[in-house]
């Protein structure tokens, strides 16, 4: 199970597209004060139905965001502007960025064991080549991956660590662009941390959609595309060879029929008569073509 908002402020009430934990807060000398409460019911609540916690590091704590991207605003409106997009920027400080991971990851193995830790996934962020979700540019987006990974790093180094959670790559969009420069990143790149060439990257991830479908009171029937969604996985996996990372476990962290899950566009009855076989048909394509790949380099799909 993948959940959002684990490093949010706020009130630690779950609404759609939003919640927050209180994680991370800083007192009036700037001192981390870190609070578990609630990040350990999540946690407690996956392992308990017999799931397995796959991590999703985001987003920006209140008092760790990068001031320099959120407006000057009046004291009673500070909140609403960070639940808008303050938690959607960059660190203030990249140092503690990686003090907060260290700190989350070994207060897990605390109270989970590495053993167990050590079999689940940890992703930086959801959809950063998205503005919604990321303020800073990709440069930076790669600067707190190299500190995240470190920071894993430092307390637990068998964990399984990877990226970027972008959105479909398209042909020509930013979300692909988005997922070259990450790649190119990790494997030719400076590391921001370390000096040297390149990043840890153990998992690449990336999402698939079907469709969109905004709100509309009078919407227009409409179907999600399977072909699209395939498109989408071939360039990838494209991207993905491009870089020499053929072979490297490959994560399609969100695979929705419609791009806002959320949205609740489509009646009950409709989802449980359409989704259900067109998920399966597709799964069936997928994993036709990742395997494809993984023997001959073949992505090409044929609809």
């Amino acid at each position: 199970m993948r959940p959002h908002h684990l490093f949010c402020t706020g009130n630690r009430r779950g609404t759609i597209k939003w919640g927050s934990t209180n994680v991370y807060t800083e007192d009036e000398q700037g001192n981390p004060i870190y609070d578990f409460e609630v990040f350990d019911k999540i946690f407690d609540t996956i392992l308990k139905t017999g799931c397995k916690p796959f991590v999703e590091l985001g987003f920006m704590p209140y008092d760790l965001v990068d001031k320099s991207f959120v407006e000057e605003g009046d004291p009673w409106n500070r909140q609403s502007i960070y639940q808008r997009y303050g938690w959607a920027c960059p660190p203030k400080d990249y140092d503690r960025w990686r003090e907060l991971i260290s700190t989350v990851v070994g207060h897990l193995v605390d109270r989970y064991g590495a053993e167990e830790v050590e079999t689940w996934y940890f992703e930086l962020w959801n959809e950063p080549d998205l503005d919604y979700y990321w303020k800073g540019s990709v440069e930076e987006f790669c600067k707190l991956y190299d500190y995240t990974v470190a920071g894993i790093v430092d307390v637990l180094p068998s964990a399984y660590i990877g990226g970027p959670a972008t959105t479909g790559p398209v042909q020509g969009s930013k979300s692909a662009s988005f997922l070259d420069v990450f790649l190119h990143h990790c494997r030719y790149g400076t590391n921001y941390v370390t000096n040297k060439t390149g990043t840890r990257l153990d998992f690449i991830s990336f999402h698939i959609k079907g469709g969109g479908f905004p709100f509309d009171l009078r919407p227009k029937k409409d179907f999600p595309s399977i072909h699209t969604m395939l498109q989408q996985l071939s360039l990838g996996l494209d991207i993905i060879e491009k870089y020499g990372y053929k072979g490297l476990e490959v994560i399609l962290s969100e695979a929705d029929p419609d791009g806002w899950a959320e949205g609740e566009c489509m009646t009950i009855s409709t989802f449980i008569s359409v989704i259900p076989p067109i998920m399966l048909a597709l799964w069936h394509q997928a994993f036709t073509i990742y395997k494809s790949w993984l023997r001959h380099g073949d992505l090409m799909y044929a609809p």
